[in-house]
């Protein structure tokens, strides 16, 4: 699992923070398409290799999951990042705003080293978020109505598969510093000029940046449950239903996730 550790410079930020304790979710280095509901993976001397879907491994092809719901998430715009220095922030940023933007990482890098001139510090919003996931009861249900052989190469190596992805279309930046507002005007411009059209605003010393379709940012995953002959037999359920404080996690179904890699540290799937 290539997780790249955060702690040096991301030490209990608010964003991740509120992302693993509310949702059980596991922040992303890099947009990748292969985070989705149903992917599986495992993991093995700190690596996580993928191993593509399900229903990819089911015995007679035929096999459908269950359906996969959509909910809106508002309640994480208003959460906002701490001030992070502008090559941290840059190195974060770059893979999102490319892929929301299908702009290569070095051109977005090449408009955003203006903001240099004007703050050392750059404060992170993510924008409106979707999540999309799958009910773990009914997919334990699902499961345990086909039959699902994982090659015996991974049978010591735990198997894990992803239920929920988190996604967002838009990410927002905040500088600090007098001239802010005029070089985020400047920033926007020069995006909109390489976009072709206006896909960055600016509002005073706010950048936002949206794209035309949706990018995951983070997941939650569960691991799978195999008989001694290695076949999938269902997900692990918890005994009882996750709280947050007092309350049940908000927008969770009961669900025993896996919280794969440390607070202050992001994951990617290995090739």
């Amino acid at each position: 699992m290539n997780i790249m550790g955060l702690l040096s410079f991301l030490q209990r930020d608010p964003i991740l923070d509120y992302l693993r304790n509310t949702y059980d979710a596991i922040p992303l280095k890099v947009p990748d398409t292969r985070i989705k509901p149903m992917t599986i993976f495992v993991l093995s001397k700190g690596r996580a290799r993928y191993l593509g879907g399900l229903a990819d491994f089911s015995s007679n092809g035929q096999w459908k999951p269950p359906r996969i719901a959509s909910t809106n998430l508002p309640e994480i715009s208003n959460k906002k990042s701490n001030n992070l220095n502008w090559s941290v922030a840059a190195d974060l940023l770059g893979p999102f705003l490319s892929n929301l933007s299908e702009l290569s990482e070095s051109e977005i890098r090449a408009s955003l080293d203006v903001c240099q001139k004007s703050s050392k510090n750059i404060i992170v919003r993510i924008g409106a978020t979707r999540r999309r996931s799958i009910a773990p009861i009914l997919l334990d249900k699902a499961i345990k109505n086909d039959r699902f052989q994982i090659p015996s190469a991974f049978s010591d190596q735990k198997l894990l598969l992803i239920d929920s992805v988190l996604e967002t279309s838009e990410m927002t930046m905040q500088l600090a510093g007098d001239s802010s507002s005029r070089v985020m005007a400047e920033v926007a411009a020069d995006l909109n000029a390489k976009f072709g059209s206006e896909n960055a605003f600016h509002s005073q010393t706010k950048l936002t940046v949206k794209g035309d379709k949706k990018i995951p940012f983070a997941f939650t995953c569960m691991e799978l449950t195999r008989s001694e002959q290695g076949e999938v037999i269902g997900v692990q359920l918890p005994t009882q239903i996750p709280t947050y404080g007092a309350v049940p996690k908000m927008g969770l179904s009961p669900a025993k996730h896996e919280l794969v890699g440390g607070n202050h540290e992001v994951f990617t799937l290995d090739d």
